[in-house]
């Protein structure tokens, strides 16, 4: 704890802790400190002998040749929340990391958990830095920060969640990447465009998909996507499927080509999954259909009645199409 007051982590005034974890209206009772700990940056935090060796084999050999102080290599705020995660793991356990300022500097106070051997604030903080919530809202940052820190489950996690947002990030909103060995940075633009790539021909593939599959174990149910249903048989003003003769190799071959209206969709979401190409993006898109493609639903008697319900069908098996594509390339890296 600093030298003549609780820890800045401890400050019951909200808003008044460098670090990375805010406790609130907490404070320390304990017995009186018997070791001063002293930041890169002069800041003292006075600490106990016992509870410093049980928790990190590191310190506990340290100490076996400082007896009231230890100067270490680290900042007043990685200070701050290793001493935080050590002395109160429940409430850091608690705690929920979520706007972009809780990001600043956890790498580093990561990294200080490993040099310490400080288990148990690793696995704390590892659990908080999982949260889907967070990855989801900051992926390129915590992407960043699970390969600083070595998280391979982070490290997947995060990449995922690139795929929704644009392949080029501005630099500086995400620091972290700043830090980034060149071979990582380029990975994960090379992630993001493979996807895209494949994503896209997913996408166009998708147009031959004819039959419903609405039952969980993917089994068909032997109808025919209304979009390729042809012409006359229930569909009005038009729409439907046609089937179209060509010549080819001295023969005439015969091609069966859905409504125009899905057509169309279908050129619209390839559009979209290349730009955002994830399963989450695609299956939206593929559910978001433009105004003259809804005009056209709605003028068509077979298409108002089931169109919605077999776009959502085709919306989840494009989902499931894009995220083993995506997992297929993340493999491949």
């Amino acid at each position: 704890m600093p030298a003549s007051s609780s820890p800045a982590f401890l400050s019951p005034e909200p808003g008044s802790s460098s670090s990375v974890f805010l406790p609130g209206v907490w404070s320390h009772s304990g017995p009186a400190s018997d070791l001063v700990i002293r930041s890169d940056d002069g800041v003292d935090f006075h600490v106990h002998k016992d509870i410093m060796s049980m928790v990190s084999p590191v310190f506990k050999s340290m100490l076996q040749s400082y007896e009231d102080r230890l100067d270490l290599p680290d900042s007043k705020k990685v200070l701050d929340s290793i001493i935080y995660l050590i002395y109160f793991p429940a409430y850091a356990h608690e705690r929920q990391l979520r706007t972009s300022a809780d990001l600043d500097g956890i790498w580093e106070v990561h990294q200080a958990t490993r040099k310490y051997e400080l288990t148990g604030p690793r696995r704390i903080l590892e659990y908080l830095l999982l949260d889907p919530a967070l990855v989801q809202a900051h992926p390129y940052r915590l992407f960043a920060t699970a390969r600083l820190c070595t998280i391979p489950q982070l490290d997947m996690q995060a990449a995922m969640f690139t795929l929704e947002h644009p392949v080029c990030p501005p630099l500086s909103k995400f620091p972290e990447l700043w830090h980034l060995p060149a071979e990582a940075f380029h990975n994960i633009y090379g992630f993001h465009h493979l996807c895209s790539e494949r994503a896209e021909k997913v996408v166009e593939q998708t147009m031959s998909w004819r039959r419903e599959k609405r039952l969980d174990d993917g089994v068909g149910t032997n109808r025919l996507f209304v979009w390729w249903q042809l012409q006359g048989g229930g569909h009005t003003d038009g729409c439907g499927a046609i089937v179209k003769d060509y010549a080819a190799g001295g023969h005439i071959q015969r091609e069966m080509i859905p409504a125009e209206w899905f057509r169309r969709h279908i050129e619209a979401v390839a559009l979209s999954v290349k730009g955002t190409p994830s399963a989450n993006a695609a299956e939206e898109a593929a559910l978001e259909v433009s105004p003259s493609g809804a005009a056209a639903i709605s003028r068509c008697s077979a298409c108002h009645q089931f169109a919605s319900m077999d776009l959502e069908d085709y919306a989840r098996q494009l989902r499931r199409a894009v995220e083993q594509s995506n997992d297929a390339v993340w493999k491949g890296l």
